[in-house]
């Protein structure tokens, strides 16, 4: 064999004559493996990666007509077919591809073939190749020669080294781009998370004289929880805690919609009954399919020493005496707003005095306290609220506390808790 220059294994111009046909295919494949390598790294995305690949195999191989690429991509559920003919344009289209073979057939296609000619006019010799990753079949890339060629071991073992560096990068790309789209998400949500946030109250200490304390948590990013207070007359707060069917995304957008419109409805009406059925008709007209809000609103008027309570389908909010009594206020008059557009709701009404602190929460808490001695965990929500020190800040966390020992500070609902106290000022 004559000496051959190394340069000549990477150089643009044409190869020289001396060398025999053999020598000069040789010559020719490891050019295209060179270039094919050089490329790789460059390579953004799936589609040039193949593109180019392509090119460079028709370059490399004198023998072969046309170059096909079969991808599964799972990630979209289907299978891609990359084709080109030598001198043709590249051509893509959706296929049944590897995924629409019998699984016994699947198996002859995860090892390199050389496929000789079956005679048919205009069809020659064939490579087939997998693009193996991590043992799992990402593709095949196969190789038809011209008609009346035919290929060799050294042909197939060239398209087997193309094909393996072809695989780890198309495992490299998606590896980088599930990276790009996970924290694409990740900001995607810490967005939402600031958004959702501003939507709920940051709540004074104080309001019309009453003291006010609250603990939101959502199981996740964003939640579906929501509350609010709004000092809507001297002497009185009207102040709602609900909890949208659905958590996440879904339900914070939901959340988003239902806050606001509290906020415009708590100021305007008279009654806590027409808050709910007018949040009711208005969102059982805009409202997707099977979504729905639990909701309960209070009205404290320190002035009547009374509370009046309306609830949709929510847990029912507790009332701690001065004297560390502990009662509900009343129950659930009708379901979740949302469900059905008509209706009505019902106000009921105890008496208020200073000292006494009324308890809003969602049915997370609820949930996260439950035993099979005390079915929705209200026994052990009132021994924490009755038996604690008259206090909102310590109330709270009491309850939060106790939630965090039973789920292990792995919370699986969304939790709000909204306390509110009667001073003397009120």
């Amino acid at each position: 064999m004559p000496s051959v220059p190394l340069k000549l294994v990477t150089d643009q111009d044409r190869l020289p004559a001396a060398l025999s046909s053999e020598h000069r295919e040789l010559l020719r494949r490891l050019r295209a493996l060179s270039k094919i390598s050089n490329q790789l790294n460059k390579l953004r995305t799936e589609r040039e990666l193949l593109a180019q690949v392509i090119e460079l195999v028709l370059q490399g191989f004198e023998r072969a007509g046309s170059v096909e690429v079969v991808i599964l991509d799972r990630d979209h559920e289907m299978s891609l077919l990359y084709s080109q003919d030598r001198g043709g344009a590249l051509s893509l289209l959706e296929c049944g591809g590897i995924d629409a073979l019998p699984q016994d057939r699947r198996e002859q296609f995860a090892v390199p073939q050389l496929i000789p000619g079956d005679g048919i006019p205009g069809r020659g010799a064939m490579l087939s190749v997998p693009l193996l990753a991590s043992g799992a079949l990402l593709g095949l890339l196969v190789v038809e020669g011209v008609a009346g060629n035919s290929f060799s071991q050294a042909d197939l073992d060239a398209l087997s080294g193309v094909a393996a560096q072809v695989a780890m990068t198309i495992q490299n790309l998606r590896i980088t781009r599930r990276m790009e789209e996970q924290r694409r998400i990740a900001r995607d949500l810490q967005a939402a998370k600031r958004i959702q946030r501003s939507f709920l109250p940051n709540l004074a200490p104080t309001m019309n004289g009453f003291r006010v304390a609250a603990e939101y948590r959502p199981a996740f990013d964003v939640g579906g929880d929501f509350y609010d207070v709004v000092a809507s007359a001297p002497g009185k707060l009207t102040a709602v805690v609900g909890d949208v069917s659905g958590k996440g995304v879904s339900g914070a957008l939901v959340m988003a919609r239902v806050t606001t419109e509290i906020r415009r409805l708590a100021s305007s009406l008279k009654s806590t009954h027409r808050l709910l059925e007018t949040l009711n008709e208005s969102f059982a007209v805009q409202a997707c399919d099977e979504t729905f809000v639990t909701a309960v609103a209070v009205e404290l008027d320190a002035r009547k020493r009374r509370v009046t309570v309306a609830n949709a389908g929510h847990v029912v909010p507790l009332l701690r005496r001065a004297s560390g009594e502990v009662v509900p206020l009343g129950a659930a008059s009708g379901p979740p707003v949302g469900m059905l557009p008509t209706q009505r709701y019902r106000d009921e009404s105890f008496t208020l005095e200073v000292g006494d602190i009324v308890v809003l929460m969602t049915d997370g808490i609820m949930e996260a306290l439950h035993d099979e001695n005390d079915e929705m965990g209200m026994a052990q929500l009132i021994a924490l609220i009755g038996k604690g020190p008259r206090n909102l800040g310590e109330i709270n966390t009491r309850i939060i506390e106790a939630v965090d020992e039973r789920t292990r500070g792995a919370i699986t609902d969304d939790i709000t808790i909204l306390s509110l106290e009667v001073t003397p000022r009120a």
